[in-house]
């Protein structure tokens, strides 16, 4: 097939949906398919095995930059065409199959902003009313044919919100590189990414990973560290990802943490960081899947996440890993010390590594790729 792959920034070191991109590319590719990728921003590496097509896009306002990309992909991907299929990652009107891996946006005004003022504001102002007439249209006026949802959560929402055939949302798990991420790689890189980290040999190193610290909850997860850290645990927090550290710290001197936390910021080789954690906690608001816990998990690594987590469907409590309600620090601090304190952590972290083995890249390519197999061939009769 003669694939077109839209996402605005072609880079696996930016976040998890261009780590997707950059992991089905690969597998399509190897499986004999013709892939062109359309996107305005690329990574450093440039291979071969796709035809890539720059997108034109505004840089500033932040708005303009919002509005251009779509509208200059489904330029470009007219001119550049016919394709069998035209995939989108990113809100697209002119799409066959739509993969809605950051989740709605209705549910992100939801979750991410308790404050009601804060959300009438950011519902109604330009970019959050331009953000959900966009979903609105992809969802139900465009050409789109089928929705993956990247969680049954996620599938659920979409039909809620949007009163879709259900036929049309379909559940297709994320897969993850286990060459990349696996305990074998932990093990060899832990002793010096422990010292490079400053985390002592008797410390609980618990590692949050993510972009938007807000939605993803490190201001909760602060909260059980300070209360943890009151009750004499030795652990230490580790952060990654690009957002501004600034409010995190100021709260952090304000409860006295400050010494107990490591801001690391974007980290190219994100299974270093695993390999210095002992945990990992996704206390998000919402994550449609949460791209870290699988990658954690395939590194031996057990996950302490959030209802609000579609990647709670993986998780067995106790087993794997922990699920708790968003939101509360205190809940979230005896799940992070239970995992610790009940002396189960290595059975844990081993039952975390066998869970994630299931979901792999080649799965999830194949998922992908039957789907619009079978769309090719309803198109056709």
């Amino acid at each position: 097939m003669k694939i077109a792959v839209v996402v605005k920034d072609f880079d696996p070191q930016w976040g998890g949906v261009e780590r997707f991109a950059h992991h089905f590319v690969d597998q399509a590719a190897r499986r004999g398919h013709e892939l062109h990728v359309f996107a305005n921003r690329w990574g450093k590496r440039r291979e071969s095995h796709f035809v890539p097509h720059p997108v034109p896009a505004l840089r500033h306002p932040p708005l303009a930059k919002l509005i251009s990309f779509p509208l200059s992909a489904q330029r470009v991907v007219r001119q550049e065409g016919p394709f069998d299929v035209v995939f989108a990652l990113t809100p697209l009107l002119g799409c066959d199959v739509y993969r809605l891996g950051e989740g709605l946006y209705r549910e992100v005004l939801q979750r991410k902003y308790r404050n009601p003022l804060v959300r009438s504001w950011k519902r109604w102002g330009p970019k959050g009313s331009y953000l959900l007439w966009m979903e609105k249209r992809v969802l139900t006026g465009g050409r789109a044919r089928k929705v993956i949802a990247i969680s049954e959560s996620s599938r659920r929402e979409v039909l809620k919100h949007y009163s879709l055939p259900e036929g049309r949302v379909i559940t297709i798990y994320n897969g993850v590189d286990l060459q990349r991420f696996n305990p074998g790689v932990r093990a060899a890189l832990r002793g010096q990414m422990r010292k490079r980290w400053g985390v002592e040999a008797n410390e609980m190193a618990v590692l949050f990973v993510g972009n938007d610290f807000r939605r993803k909850g490190l201001r909760v997860l602060c909260q059980a560290m300070s209360y943890l850290i009151g009750q004499g645990a030795r652990i230490k927090l580790m952060v990654a990802g690009r957002d501004s550290p600034e409010p995190y710290l100021w709260a952090c001197r304000k409860m006295g943490i400050e010494r107990r936390v490591v801001f690391m910021g974007a980290v190219d080789r994100i299974e270093a960081a695993y390999a210095a954690a002992d945990l990992l906690c996704l206390p998000t608001h919402y994550d449609p899947f949460g791209y870290s816990c699988l990658e954690a998990m395939a590194c031996g690594l057990a996950v302490v996440t959030t209802t609000n987590a579609g990647a709670a469907e993986i998780i067995e409590e106790g087993k794997n890993g922990s699920v708790v309600p968003a939101g509360d620090p205190l809940l979230l601090a005896e799940a992070i010390a239970s995992s610790w304190r009940e002396g189960r952590w290595r059975e844990v972290n081993r039952d975390a590594w066998r869970t994630a083995n299931a979901f792999t890249l080649e799965r999830n390519a194949e998922a992908i790729l039957s789907l619009f197999s079978s769309l090719e061939e309803a198109g056709n009769r």
